[in-house]
């Protein structure tokens, strides 16, 4: 047979293979394609579905050297070349040259037959600079790809998605939940696992950003309440000369700009028609829009499209079904007056039935906070200066005891003798409480058959649903979630009670309720529980669902 007939034959046997899920044998006719190829572009096709192909079968050695092959092949499409370069790189593993890679990396993204390119070799040099801790480097990188004009859609998405990952582990989780929003903008299939899991990272981030706001401006309240006359006055003439001057600036930047542009972001020449959306003004820059979005929302929170918006009495801060409804004043700044300082003294809260009310705001966001970062983030020193900034300010007694027995659990994970502090304080001061109980004689607490124990009201609740009686076992899970709260139950509770809806309003409401417990505690098996039945739940039938609570 002609060589090129064998070629398509081993090829058309790949494709067939690849079908049923067979890599062995998609990787066997693929060399076979390889060896009898006379087609360059076919050849350099396969070559590249080979590397990837060993690429996902962990064999990174030989995957790189078909990438090699294909590098080196004269006759290939460029194109195939220059991505067999960065499919080389996303092999990096240790055992590699780092300062060759890069080297390399960056002798392409100079190189001009390269420009088509440029985003997803400075999204590979940056994920090589992160993983080798050069995060400023990686930062930087990411950003200049995302500032490519003719960057693609796909590729924006990955690299908003670094990003965001960065700053979420660096715990600046307003900037992470920015970039995530940006994906969440542009992406093109929404119900694409990858989306979906980025979709509920970045509502699980919705309680900690909206707590923090709260912390943050209570705290600055207050301090301010605090000062005395002169020293309010003081400070609001430095705001008041600080917003001239940034005004100021922005005026300049305004009036340079609009000599180089014809005041809608595009510059003046005949090039830019047809090219708007790669333009400056801000609907049309998605690497902006993000972060409009999420800057929108800090400041007025999720508003419906409605008349007089920003009329509402309350901000709603999350999807979550669970809303965190944050009880604020309207938003009746009058900007006409932001020059006048007798008008933000005026503004200053003083008497003590409204400072009681922020301090109580601003104490429940930092104890909020600190569960938050124990449970959901494992930020245990985040956790941790929450909780003890909370005690600094003396809050009501009704906090003191658990504020103590979850620092006792922080500290048990980094820092011995300080949970011990904790721990004491607890079975000294409270020996009576069911914290002191749990410390003291956790295997009786698990094991306890004391028909008021969390253990036995969740039994007693799953009876009743069991048997179908879901009123009446909502109605003691609703009980239990609000007498056990903080307590290592409540995540059991919370999956018990998304069950109860799905056979009782149904599967709309069942998925709304298990979010919120992949959310809440992403530790926990009740939340990863969660995530599993949320991936997979257009496959599930009844009948699977119920095996599910049963196991």
């Amino acid at each position: 047979l002609p060589l090129d007939i064998i070629e398509d034959g081993h090829t058309s046997m790949a494709m067939a293979y690849q079908a049923i899920d067979s890599s062995e044998l998609v990787i066997r006719h693929l060399d076979s394609a390889v060896l009898f190829s006379v087609d360059p572009k076919q050849k350099a096709r396969n070559l590249f579905i080979l590397g990837q192909l060993y690429r996902n079968e962990q064999k990174i050695d030989t995957s790189n050297l078909y990438f090699e092959k294909l590098i080196q092949l004269k006759k290939a499409p460029y194109r195939y070349k220059i991505h067999a370069q960065i499919d080389r790189a996303k092999n990096y593993t240790e055992q590699d040259s780092t300062a060759l890679l890069l080297s390399t990396l960056q002798k392409l993204i100079k190189e001009r037959e390269n420009r088509p390119y440029v985003d997803e070799l400075l999204y590979q040099k940056g994920v090589i600079e992160a993983q080798n801790d050069s995060i400023k480097t990686a930062l930087i990188d990411f950003k200049k790809s995302l500032r490519i004009e003719q960057g693609k859609e796909f590729q924006k998405e990955l690299t908003y998605e670094q990003l965001g990952n960065i700053y979420f582990d660096n715990v600046k989780f307003e900037m992470a939940g920015a970039y995530y929003d940006s994906i969440i903008l542009i992406t093109k299939n929404k119900n694409e696992k990858r989306i979906r899991r980025i979709i509920r990272k970045r509502e699980s981030l919705e309680e900690v950003i909206a707590y923090e706001t709260i912390a943050k401006n209570n705290d600055s309240i207050l301090k301010v309440a605090n000062l005395t006359k002169p020293e309010q006055e003081l400070f609001y003439q430095k705001h008041i000369d600080s917003l001239k001057k940034i005004e100021e600036i922005a005026k300049i930047k305004l009036e340079n700009s609009l000599k180089t542009t014809n005041g809608f972001g595009v510059a003046n020449n005949d090039n830019t028609v047809g090219k708007s959306k790669s333009g400056k003004f801000y609907f049309y820059n998605t690497s902006v829009a993000g972060f409009g979005k999420q800057e929108f929302k800090r400041a007025w929170g999720n508003r419906a499209l409605d008349d007089n918006w920003r009329l509402s009495a309350k901000k709603s801060i999350t999807k979550n079904p669970k809303k965190i409804e944050i009880l604020a004043a309207e938003n009746t700044f009058d900007t006409s007056k932001k020059y006048e300082l007798d008008y933000y003294i005026s503004r200053i809260p003083s008497e003590k039935k409204a400072l009681d009310s922020i301090i109580l705001l601003r104490n429940d966001a930092y104890y909020k906070l600190g569960i938050i970062y124990k449970e959901q983030f494992n930020e245990y020193q985040l956790a941790a200066d929450k909780l003890e900034k909370l005690l600094s300010f003396n809050p009501k007694e009704k906090l003191i005891l658990p504020i103590n027995y979850h620092l006792y659990k922080i500290y048990a994970n980094f820092d011995e003798l300080r949970s011990n502090k904790y721990r004491d304080v607890v079975v000294n001061n409270y020996p009576d409480s069911r914290y002191a109980s749990i410390i003291l004689n956790p295997d009786q607490i698990a094991t306890t058959e004391d028909k008021n124990s969390p253990e036995a009201i969740y039994n007693d609740a799953y009876c009743d649903f069991d048997f179908q009686h879901y009123d009446r076992a909502s109605q003691k899970v609703e009980k239990a979630i609000k007498q056990f709260e903080s307590e290592a139950i409540i995540p059991k509770l919370e999956l018990l009670k998304a069950y109860i809806q799905m056979k009782t309003k149904g599967t709309k409401s069942f998925k709304e309720a298990l979010s919120f417990v992949a959310l809440s505690y992403p530790n926990t098996e009740e939340g990863k529980h969660a995530v599993e039945i949320l991936d997979n739940i257009d496959s599930y039938n009844s009948s699977d669902l119920n095996e599910k609570i049963n196991n």
